[in-house]
């Protein structure tokens, strides 16, 4: 007889990942086509990785899994202190571990952590007290590792975590006074946030608002990345053939800038097939999301619903110019072996969810 849990498995969402995470690498393959490391290898390595990681988070109960969250939220933290304490740093920010060859960033397991740790604690503990105090324990659970976040500084990823984390309360609770209170907090802190960013974050906002300001300096990525993705039109210029991509018009063109040698070698057409293969993802995880029976497995999959779509429009959205260069890579797509396999590994805790949905 056929295990149960075998026939709940969500196929589409599993291939769906396997084909972006295929798509990443081949354009990987020719926006560092012209650098001296092969980062395409690196990444069916870190693939590979990402794989095991995700059989291991099918394989275990996530409600057990989330009955160790303490544990993980105080290692993630830990591992956040360490980052600033003996991180390597690259390009002006301390934001990785190194154990020899191997780099690891601590945020993105943190991303992992941050989710588990809320829909946690909104199921186990949050309805034992008001919902007035909610924001107020979530924002004590979450606060210190989003400021370490930030003091690396990674203001992309705290912000996109911030978001995240309201999504999920907004969910749990569904009070429109907390969600209010929320963005009234958030425009209120604005102008103090801004004293406290770096001075090359000031100006990536700027030249977001009017990229002439710095067209040779902070404004050059995005005019250069609005340049290639023009460039591609309808049907792109082929596979390893744009100008922008081979010429390195666009720095980091393999993690930050992936999208614009999507859609400069792959045109219009291309780009809409990639976000066709993101929809199929959302479609997959929002309909596990609708079956799961416990609050927690929902609150599970919302929080990482949220993560991804933040991260796809801010990534596109710094590649067509509507967004600000913040940092964040593109879910699948951009390289780098701790965003990969944390990745993989939410993909599934997704179907780790949709399986037992019907056994807790």
């Amino acid at each position: 007889m056929i295990d149960r849990r075998l026939l709940d498995f969500d196929f589409i969402l599993f291939f769906t990942t396997i084909i972006l995470c295929m798509v990443g690498i081949i354009f990987i393959k020719s926006a560092a086509s012209a650098l001296e490391i092969d980062y395409a290898k690196k990444q069916l390595l870190y693939f590979s990785i990402g794989l095991v990681g995700l059989i291991i988070a099918v394989t275990f109960n996530y409600s057990k899994i989330a009955k160790h969250t303490i544990l993980i939220y105080t290692l993630s933290v830990l591992l956040l202190i360490m980052v600033l304490l003996i991180g390597k740093g690259i390009g002006g920010a301390k934001r990785w571990i190194s154990f020899g060859i191997v780099s690891f960033q601590p945020s993105e397991l943190f991303k992992i952590t941050s989710i588990l740790m809320v829909a946690y604690y909104l199921d186990k503990i949050g309805k034992r007290v008001s919902k007035s105090k909610i924001l107020v324990y979530v924002f004590l659970i979450v606060a210190f590792p989003i400021l370490l976040i930030i003091i690396q500084p990674d203001l992309g990823t705290a912000l996109s975590l911030i978001f995240v984390i309201f999504i999920v309360v907004f969910v749990s609770e569904g009070s429109i006074r907390n969600m209010l209170i929320v963005i009234g907090t958030s425009l209120a802190s604005s102008p103090f946030l801004w004293k406290f960013l770096k001075a090359y974050q000031k100006k990536r906002l700027l030249v977001f608002i009017n990229p002439d300001v710095d067209p040779l300096g902070a404004g050059y990525a995005i005019i250069q990345s609005k340049i290639a993705v023009g460039a591609g039109g309808l049907f792109g210029l082929g596979w390893k053939r744009g100008y922008q991509t081979h010429l390195n018009f666009i720095p980091e063109l393999h993690t930050d800038f992936i999208f614009s040698t999507v859609a400069e070698e792959w045109g219009f057409i291309g780009a809409c097939v990639l976000l066709l293969l993101y929809a199929i993802l959302f479609w997959r995880m929002f309909s596990l999301a609708a079956l799961v029976r416990d609050k927690l497995g929902l609150l599970v999959i919302v929080g990482i619903i949220s993560l991804f779509a933040a991260h796809i429009f801010i990534n596109i959205g710094m590649a067509i110019g509507i967004m600000p260069i913040t940092g964040l890579t593109l879910p699948f797509l951009s390289y780098g072996g701790s965003s990969l396999v944390a990745n993989m590994f939410l993909v599934g805790l997704v179907l780790n969810i949709g399986m037992r949905r019907f056994k807790i």
